[in-house]
């Protein structure tokens, strides 16, 4: 395995693509497969690359699909259906539920106790049990496996229990957990039955989440990437793979999950590959990478100097979000005028979630900004005034998306209109009685509360209460209606989509301004997932799409940067392989960037098993003595600050010219977590 190393910005993908160069001319019958674990490197690398016919840009996860496509073709087998993150959570909710409706043997016959960590709230139980299942499938450790390490990793660790009045373990800990360590001997043997019975049960749900996956080929990226290792491994069945692609260039190697390598490994063999990464760098570490180990078996290393270049920087802290987002603007907005290309700026964050406030900044200052990294894309106000209008086309008593579209810029009702709107008709023979009120006030039990805003706006019976305004609003709501109804049943989604679009949203700006564009290239972004929605799902209703969407509020999609001259808003993630004149990295104060370590409600390890962080029935403390004592002995949060310092490191890398950095609110201590911007000072 031969291997490029070096700290950011050093050139390792110049010089990658120079081993490529190379390979090509001592190899002219051969393809050579390009890869990066991270998306908006391979999109560069794509580019980069784009006049080598030879050569191949793709991801790992899609080479590994089209080996488990190609063996079920040769097999005669149906073809495997490929889930993203939240199809596969779904999954694993769905083989769940007998455990929810408490219809497990198990638990039926007395074996398994319900009352253990967690479960009394079964949503958060799920997902926490999901994400470690990820884990341990992305490690390649069977249901059979961890059941047996955590059994023994509790018998061993509650069997000589460790000093839990240990003055450092105390010190570590914080003072409000402090009762959690002051256990008897009783007590440590009821948390050892809770957690055995705690590993049967995520056992149990690991085995049923990878049954459904066998039984149904609903396969998740982690599946498909260790049944397509296994594949590649077979003489006869990867065979078609190995003789496609003479060798593997890596870059960002260093943020590889296990799964990945595991695959590239089993299709290339350790001569094939060359690495290109950064061993130092942990930022990915929590979420599964392997990190500098993926470099450890390397017999060809090329290690290249930092670079000599020195950038400028400046810290500054505002007293709120929104003097800090003006701060951020006001910057942009005197290096775009000093005759700084917009594209050669980016506005770095931890992640895309608090990107809207500096977003709306910038484009009130008329600066062009493009999102670039994990968007929620299905939370962005923009994308859900265009949802709304939608499902006013599918189901006008989503009485939530009813008023977002009524009081949104398009059509317009105030408060006064809208409350009419939701009140019972007017009787008309009341007028004939006098002191009766026109409008009582409808009871919360009213059988009629949850139906009459959408009565009222399609059958107009509030219509005569209204303005000539409202009028004219609501019977263009109408007409979008009926116009969409005849789309629904004529046109494909997408084309449904845009029309509904073009008469039910009103511009964002002036034609062709910076806030214009903007709600463009959200618009595109949902049309292109509608594409997608029924390129997969064909024969799927509007009511199929809307409900997927539902499922992927909170969940994020990937957007890879373009040519427009606009001003990046990028996550830290996204900005491997790029560099920019100027960099501003916003918002790094803790809870932010970094942001506050909160564990799952239970951990795994190898060495002690499962250690759970809530305790439940007798217990005198709400957490655990183990999880007090893991936490100590791991050091896992201050591992966990290490990687949020090194993704800092890497935003700091990203400028060649200048560096500010701006946080706002008071500093803190720094104790749970590090204060970067007081330490620059």
């Amino acid at each position: 395995m031969r291997t490029i190393l070096g700290p950011h910005a050093c050139g390792k993908t110049t010089a990658l693509i120079e081993r490529i160069e190379a390979a090509r001319r001592s190899t002219p019958a051969g393809v050579l497969l390009v890869t990066s674990p991270v998306p908006t490197a391979l999109a560069i690398l794509a580019r980069r690359l784009a006049a080598m016919n030879d050569v191949v840009v793709a991801s790992l996860d899609d080479v590994a699909y089209d080996l488990l496509c190609e063996t079920a073709r040769v097999r005669g087998l149906p073809m495997p259906e490929r889930l993203d993150e939240v199809g596969a959570q779904q999954r694993f909710l769905d083989a769940a539920q007998p455990l929810v409706d408490l219809q497990w043997p198990e638990l039926q016959s007395g074996e398994i106790d319900p009352e253990v960590p967690g479960l009394r709230t079964p949503r958060r139980f799920l997902t926490s049990a999901y994400r470690l299942a990820c884990k341990l499938r992305e490690a390649g450790i069977g249901p059979d496996a961890f059941t047996q390490s955590a059994l023994s990793g509790a018998a061993t660790f509650y069997a000589n229990p460790p000093n839990f009045s240990h003055p450092e373990l105390l010190r570590y800990t914080k003072r409000e957990h402090h009762a959690s360590l002051n256990v008897d001997a009783d007590e440590l043997r009821r948390q050892y039955r809770r957690e055995v019975d705690l590993v049967k049960i995520l056992a149990g749900l690991y085995r049923a989440d990878l049954a459904a996956a066998l039984r149904t080929q609903r396969l998740s990226t982690r599946d498909i990437l260790l049944e397509a290792a296994a594949h590649a491994a077979d003489r006869t069945l990867g065979q078609a793979q190995r003789e496609k692609y003479a060798a593997a260039f890596v870059d960002d190697a260093h943020e590889l999950t296990a799964g990945q390598l595991g695959f590239l490994r089993a299709l290339f063999g350790d001569d094939a590959i060359t690495l290109a990464g950064n061993p130092e760098c942990g930022a990915a570490g929590f979420r599964g990478a392997v990190g500098a180990r993926v470099f450890s078996d390397s017999n060809d290393r090329l290690t290249l100097e930092p670079p000599s270049r020195r950038t400028s920087r400046a810290v500054r802290r505002e007293a709120t979000p929104r003097d800090e987002a003006a701060v951020v603007a006001a910057h942009v907005r005197d290096l775009i005028d000093a005759g700084c290309a917009p594209r050669e700026i980016a506005v770095i964050l931890r992640s895309l979630d608090v990107a809207t406030l500096f977003e709306q900044a910038l484009l009130e200052a008329g600066i062009p900004v493009c999102p670039v990294g994990d968007l929620a894309l299905f939370d962005d106000p923009r994308a859900l005034d265009a949802i709304a209008v939608l499902w006013n086309i599918w189901d006008p008593f989503r009485h939530d998306y009813l008023l977002r579209t009524l009081s949104a810029p398009a059509f317009g009702l105030n408060d006064a209109s809208l409350a009419l709107l939701c009140a019972e008709p007017a009787d008309g023979q009341t007028a004939l009685f006098g002191g009766a009120p026109s409008h009582p006030r409808a009871s919360r039990r009213d059988a009629q509360r949850d139906l009459r805003l959408g009565w009222n706006v399609l059958r107009g019976t509030q219509d005569a209460q209204l303005s000539a305004f409202a009028r004219r609003a609501l019977e263009r709501l109408r007409n979008l209606r009926k116009t969409g109804l005849h789309d629904l049943a004529y046109r494909p989604l997408r084309m449904l989509a845009r029309n509904a679009w073009n008469a039910g949203l009103a511009r964002v700006g002036e034609a062709n301004s910076a806030p214009a564009r903007a709600q463009g290239r959200i618009l595109a972004l949902l049309l292109r997932y509608i594409e997608g929605f029924e390129t997969r799902r064909p024969g799927a209703t509007l009511g199929d799409l809307l409900e997927e969407i539902e499922q992927r509020r909170g969940s994020t999609v990937t957007v890879l940067p373009d040519e427009e001259q606009a001003v990046r808003i990028t996550d830290v993630g996204a900005t491997l392989g790029c560099t920019f004149e100027h960099v501003v990295i916003a918002a790094v104060q803790p809870g932010i960037f970094p942001r506050w370590y909160a564990p799952d409600g239970f951990l795994f390890s190898p060495q002690l098993g499962m250690i759970a962080r809530e305790n439940v029935g007798d217990a005198g403390n709400a957490r655990t003595a183990k999880f007090s004592y893991y936490m100590y002995k791991n050091g896992t949060r201050d591992r966990y600050n290490e990687a949020e310092r090194a993704a800092f490191l890497l935003a700091c890398s990203r400028a060649k010219t200048s560096t500010l950095i701006t946080a706002s609110g008071k500093p803190t201590r720094g104790v749970s977590a590090p204060e970067f911007l007081q330490e620059l000072r």
